[in-house]
C-alpha cells in the first residue's frame, strides 16, 4: 500500500481495530451485550490483539475467515508491512471468551488513533487531537477579553503565556505531510475523531480537500454548521465548541440571552 494513492482508507488496513468503524463497533456491541443472533451467549470465542503491553488494540470472533492466530492476525492487519512492523513491536493475537473484548469495549475503541508502529512513519511526535475542554476556556477568554462582535479567529486573540499549544491535528502543513506519508490511514482517523464522525474523511483526497483554508466560506453566502463537541452554559449563554458538519473546520459559538448567535474561526488558516 502506498500513501500517495489518493483513494487510500484505514479500512483497507485494519479491521475491528481502534479506532473502529460505525458498523464494527455495533457488532462488538452485540456480541458484548449477549444479544449478538447468531451467538446467544457472553462467551463468544474470538480473537485480541494485544501489543506488548497487554492493551487490547482490536477484537473479533471466531469464524472460517478468521479461525486460527495466524488468519486473524491478517485480518486485523492487511497490510504486510505495517503487520510486520507491528509484530517487531510485541504485537500479537490472543484467543479470548469474553473478558478481552470487555476490555476493549469499555476503552472505548470507537476513539483514537490506530497503533502506531515502529519505523519510519509520518505520525507527528506531538499532540495530536484536541482537548476540546481546554480549548473553550481559551475561547471565552479569548473572547471575553476582546471585541464580543470581532470576525478575528479566536487563535489571534488568545493571549501570550496561557500554556496552549494549537494539535496536530489541525495544523494544515503537518497533516499535508503526514497524509502523504505511509502512516495516512492514521492521519484520517485522527481527522475522523477530531470530527467526532466515524465516516469522513474516508479518503486522502477528502482530507486534502477540508484542509481548504476557507473552508465554508470559500463561497459567498455560505456558513459554517457546527457539530457541537462540547457546550457551556453560563450567565452570557450558552458557548459550543466543535467542527464544521460541512467543512470540518474548528469553530466556536456563543449564543446569547437575546438568541443572537456569533461564530469564531478557532484558526487563522481554517476559516
Amino acid at each position: 500500500m502506498t500513501a500517495l494513492m489518493t483513494t487510500v482508507t484505514d479500512e483497507t488496513v485494519f479491521h475491528y481495530v481502534r479506532p473502529l468503524r460505525g458498523d464494527e463497533h455495533g457488532d462488538l456491541l452485540s456480541i458484548w451485550s449477549g444479544h449478538d443472533i447468531l451467538f446467544l451467549s457472553r462467551s463468544t470465542p474470538g480473537w485480541a490483539l494485544i501489543d506488548a503491553q497487554n492493551q487490547v488494540w482490536g477484537w473479533h470472533r471466531r469464524e472460517p475467515e478468521w479461525s486460527t492466530a495466524s488468519a486473524a492476525l491478517d485480518g486485523f492487519i492487511a497490510d504486510p508491512i505495517m503487520r510486520e512492523r507491528l509484530v517487531a513491536d510485541g504485537f500479537r493475537v490472543l484467543a479470548d471468551h469474553g473478558p478481552l473484548l470487555e476490555d476493549f469495549i469499555r476503552g472505548n475503541p470507537s476513539y483514537g488513533l490506530p497503533p502506531l508502529a515502529s519505523g519510519p512513519t509520518g505520525r507527528p511526535a506531538e499532540p495530536i487531537l484536541p482537548n476540546w475542554g481546554h480549548l473553550l476556556d481559551l475561547a471565552q477568554h479569548a473572547v471575553r477579553g476582546g471585541d464580543p462582535h470581532a470576525s478575528t479567529p479566536v487563535e489571534d486573540l488568545i493571549l501570550a503565556g496561557r500554556d496552549f499549544h494549537r494539535p496536530a491535528v489541525f495544523k494544515p502543513a503537518v497533516m499535508r505531510r503526514w497524509l502523504a506519508s505511509d502512516d495516512a490511514p492514521a492521519a484520517l482517523s485522527a481527522m475522523r475523531a477530531a470530527a467526532g464522525r466515524s465516516d469522513s474523511p474516508r479518503t486522502t483526497a477528502e482530507a486534502f480537500a477540508l484542509l481548504e483554508p476557507l473552508g465554508c466560506n470559500r463561497s459567498p453566502g455560505d456558513g459554517h454548521t457546527l457539530d457541537a463537541h462540547l457546550s457551556d452554559a453560563s450567565t452570557d449563554g450558552d458557548w459550543l465548541i466543535g467542527t464544521c458538519g460541512r467543512c470540518w473546520h474548528p469553530i466556536v459559538e456563543h449564543e446569547r440571552p437575546d438568541l443572537t448567535v456569533s461564530t469564531w474561526s478557532l484558526f487563522g488558516d481554517l476559516r
